[in-house]
């Protein structure tokens, strides 16, 4: 149960970011709400892409109460580390946060982009990318995932409500 993982640790508009340049150097810190005001203030941040045994991508649905591209498709799970948080520490962290998973994580690339979500605000962020392999299953928590579909193949969770799907999209190339 979702419940057994939370914590004190989940993230919160008033958790400090590390500010970083286009090197990620870090050069301060700021509340997670500020960063994601007006266009954005450059910090650190990382991106998780978890596949099941069958090369098929997990995918989160965002939450209805997320700030910035709320019920939108994303990636697997993405967050930031927090002041003095490794990014090893943040990823693993994260994401039994957000799904209730364990599993090695390897690094991929970092790349920099700034995306506008209309006067609500922006990301602008250093992203690293990280891929994971799992067979667990995924339990989502409901205030930060809308919906995910699993990497059995086949159920979206959503709220209370389980719907079937078949998860369409698949790894074309082995990792």
């Amino acid at each position: 149960m979702y419940e057994d993982r939370v914590s004190h640790s989940t993230t919160s508009d008033s958790d400090s970011l590390i500010l970083v340049d286009e090197a990620d150097r870090e050069v301060g810190h700021l509340d997670k709400a500020r960063c994601h005001d007006g266009q954005g203030v450059l910090h650190r941040a990382f991106s998780l892409l978890i596949f099941n045994e069958a090369g098929e991508l997990l995918l989160q649905q965002r939450a209805a109460g997320k700030r910035l591209w709320p019920l939108y498709w994303s990636n697997s799970c993405c967050s930031h580390p927090r002041r003095a948080e490794t990014m090893e520490t943040a990823i693993h962290r994260r994401l039994y946060e957000e799904l209730g998973l364990r599993c090695p994580l390897q690094f991929l690339f970092k790349f920099q982009y700034q995306a506008q979500f209309d006067a609500t605000g922006a990301e602008q962020e250093l992203c690293s990318v990280f891929v994971g392999r799992t067979s667990d299953p995924v339990r989502v928590d409901p205030d930060r995932v809308g919906c995910a579909a699993d990497e059995h193949g086949a159920q979206l969770l959503l709220g209370a409500r389980r719907i079937e799907l078949r998860l369409v999209l698949k790894l074309e190339q082995k990792l």
